[in-house]
């Protein structure tokens, strides 16, 4: 008898049915006994066999709810356990005598890992959020349902920041903390926390669970260090920063800027704010993940005392104050840029006549105008108070002088009348200019001479020419043949156009205009671009219809195969046909151009021919082919392009097929051996062994990709010479 299953030292959880099976060579009867080492103590008889049958696996199954190492021992026994019965010695005894094995296995059960193990937070949460700084989470893995610990578990933990930690299961209720960051360049970020916890029987996997929901951790970055920076807007809506004591002074009537300072974080709305409580503007952001905070600007009308903060939101942290910072508005706007626009220096006026002075300045609030118009009273006049200057304003005052000579004239601005206290300031500026006697105006003018009844007869004719380009030209009539030299271009974006000229001969007493005649017919005049920069570009299309540009380095070599694509490049011109000439001298294709005025990108196809024959052929490069294009209209005939040389890939280089003049029998190992006067490792050599079956191609794999009914030789590597060997099954001449 033998146990079979399970194997010694095998492990299995609690409650699970563990199966015995057992093979018994021979017994008749056989009771099958079995201590399960469960606690009881006792020996179990599972079943009695009336015979047993080697071939039989007898199978017995029970499942265990404590853990421990099992020695489990099966007996098997021809009469069962019991005190024997004394025999006579007249009693028949039978031929066998009854008899009894053992044997036993050890296993071990273990307590399983159960799926009632709850991930959650201890601590570190603000509002379901963590916040960052300082982003430290305590994480509680309980099972308050456990009676008894998974043996021998471990739990491993995973962050979802790419750190792990593990542990021994020693308790129902493990502690682990982590210190988590947003991702660089973010103000939030989210992780995935899970544990997988184990043992030789079991696994489960805990996943966190926040307010009783499976969910990832949510991380935010701190707002912290909210500031304000305060600015005014200069008239060129530049920012500039406050002056005085501690930069706190603001010009009156300019726009107030605040604009918040902080570092990172999650925002959702925004507050500016008075001391007084008094909320300034209240606003959602768009995006709180990427917050833009827009400035406040606030111009100011009257002078005054404020302290102005402001606060930033989230549902972690709520209202995240700056400090307030004062805001002083300077009662005056100093005077700046105080400039005489005329009159200019040195200009001449008559007396008694009123001259305008304009001046212009860039700021100033208020600005009181004091000018000094050196008229004999030597006073300064009061002549104007401007509440705030604008500086897109003109500012106009007239005065007339009643004496001649040399006036210095001085204008003053300044922010008060008397003396200038805080930021009040005045500028002046001075121009000198002449009074004079003006010429009286009770002059006459008459004509003594040349009149006919108050008419000058014959005033000469003017020719006009209209060259049709919007410009024009006119002058006198001298002769009985007029010229006129004008350059006639094309529009930039066309390579032709047609003007109609004409001259128009005129005098007092009639007009005619003569339109452009060519070659005695009247007609537009029409100008060309000339034929420059002719090019090509070429490609080529395989058998199969797919269209590439050429392989090399200067992608101008193309299969023989393939049938070569011309198209066409004119940088500037009028073509009306295009010519492809090999070796300037064969024309291989010709072309009316379907836009002459537009003659690039026009194709030409053109397809080489190959050479093959009924015999062993190999063929390569086809050698280099130069070409040019020609392009042509009747002015200036043909014009070239560069040399484009173009490379085929086939016939064209020596090549020597050698088999040594060794006639074969059929059947038999032929040797052959194939010579090249040339070989690029580009090159791709195709052998056709000239008995009916497919061709073999062997050397560069980009370029034998181009010959799909080839086979390939990937094995062969292509050499000069290349050996090759074939059997030939009838007679042919090749």
């Amino acid at each position: 008898m033998q146990i079979i299953d399970p194997k010694g030292g095998s492990q299995f959880a609690t409650e699970d049915e563990i199966e015995v099976s057992i093979k018994i060579g021979s017994g008749a009867p056989a009771l099958v006994y079995i201590f399960w080492d469960d606690g009881t103590g006792n020996d179990v008889l599972e079943t009695t066999i009336n015979e047993a049958d080697p071939a039989t696996l007898y199978r017995f199954n029970r499942s265990y709810t404590s853990a421990g190492v099992k020695n489990v021992t099966v007996e098997v026994r021809n009469e069962p356990k019991q005190k024997r019965k004394r025999r006579n010695a007249g009693d028949i005894v039978g031929t066998g005598q009854p008899s009894s094995q053992k044997t036993f296995v050890t296993f071990e059960v273990l307590y399983p890992v159960k799926g009632d193990w709850y991930l959650a937070i201890a601590s570190g949460l603000t509002h379901g959020i963590v916040l960052d700084p300082p982003g430290e989470v305590t994480f509680a893995l309980n099972c308050s349902s456990c009676l008894d610990l998974p043996t021998a578990a471990v739990a491993e933990w995973d962050f979802g920041d790419q750190k792990a930690n593990s542990q021994q299961v020693d308790s129902n209720q493990l502690v682990m903390k982590n210190v988590y960051t947003t991702v660089s360049g973010t103000n939030r970020s989210l992780y995935s926390v899970r544990v997988n916890m184990s043992n030789a029987v079991s696994s489960a996997e805990i996943h966190l669970n926040i307010n009783g929901v499976d969910k990832q951790l949510e991380v935010w970055r701190k707002i912290e260090d909210v500031s304000m920076e305060v600015n005014f807007l200069d008239e060129h809506g530049s920012l500039i920063p406050g002056y005085g004591d501690n930069g706190t002074y603001f010009p009156l009537h300019r726009p107030v800027v605040l604009l918040p300072k902080y570092h990172g974080g999650v925002i959702s709305k925004f507050r500016y704010k008075q001391d007084s409580g008094t909320i300034l503007v209240e606003s959602d952001v768009t995006d709180e993940f990427n917050p833009n905070i827009t400035r406040l600007e606030k111009t100011f009308d009257e002078d005054g005392r404020y302290r102005f903060g402001v606060e930033l939101y989230n549902e972690a942290q709520g209202w995240v104050p700056s400090g307030y910072q004062e805001v002083n508005i300077d009662p005056f706007i100093p005077i700046v840029n105080l400039r005489i626009l005329q009159p200019k220096p040195s200009s001449v006026f008559a007396v008694g006549k009123d001259v305008e002075f304009v001046i212009q300045m860039d700021q100033g609030s208020p600005a009181i105008i004091n000018i000094f118009w050196d008229d004999g009273t030597g006073t300064m006049v009061q002549e104007a108070t401007i509440a705030a200057v604008d500086p897109t304003q003109k500012y106009n005052f007239s005065h007339s002088f009643t004496t001649t000579g040399t006036k210095n004239i001085s204008i003053e601005a300044r922010n008060a009348v008397g003396p200038l206290k805080g930021k009040a300031n005045s500028q002046m500026v001075s121009t000198q200019m002449k009074v004079i006697n003006s010429l009286g105006d009770d002059w006459e003018l008459t004509v003594e001479s040349g009149l006919t009844d108050g008419i000058v007869l014959t005033p000469p004719a003017t020719v006009e020419w209209d060259f049709g380009d919007g410009t024009t030209a006119t002058e006198n009539i001298v002769s009985n043949r007029l010229t006129k030299t004008k350059t006639f271009t094309t529009p930039a974006d066309k390579s032709s156009s047609s003007y109609a000229v004409n001259a128009t001969l005129s005098d007092v007493l009639a007009s005619h205009t003569f339109p452009l005649k060519i070659n005695g017919t009247e007609t537009a005049l029409e100008v060309w671009d000339a034929i420059e920069g002719v090019s090509l570009n070429v490609t080529s299309e395989s058998p199969n219809r797919s269209v590439a540009r050429g392989s090399g380095d200067q992608e101008n070599t193309f299969p023989i195969v393939n049938t070569i694509i011309f198209t066409t490049l004119v940088k500037n011109g009028v073509v009306s046909k295009f010519q492809i000439v090999q070796d300037n001298k064969t024309v291989l294709v010709e072309k009316e151009a379907a836009d002459m005025f537009n003659p690039s990108g026009e194709t030409m196809r053109f397809k080489f021919a190959e050479d093959k024959h009924n015999r062993p052929t190999c063929w390569l490069q086809d050698g280099v082919k130069k070409l040019i294009l020609n392009a042509y209209n009747k002015i200036q005939g043909w014009v070239q392009s560069a040399t484009y040389e173009l490379v085929l890939l086939g016939q064209g280089i020596t090549l020597v097929i050698d088999d040594f003049n060794i006639i074969t029998k059929p059947g038999v190992l032929k040797e052959m051996e194939i010579r090249s006067s040339s070989l690029s490792p580009t090159a791709c050599l195709i052998v056709d062994f000239g008995d009916g079956s497919s061709a073999f191609s062997y050397g560069n794999e980009d370029t034998c990709s181009n010959y799909p009914t080839a086979f390939y030789q990937q094995d062969t590597p292509l050499t000069n010479p290349l050996k090759l060997y074939r059997y030939y099954w009838y007679v042919q001449l090749i």
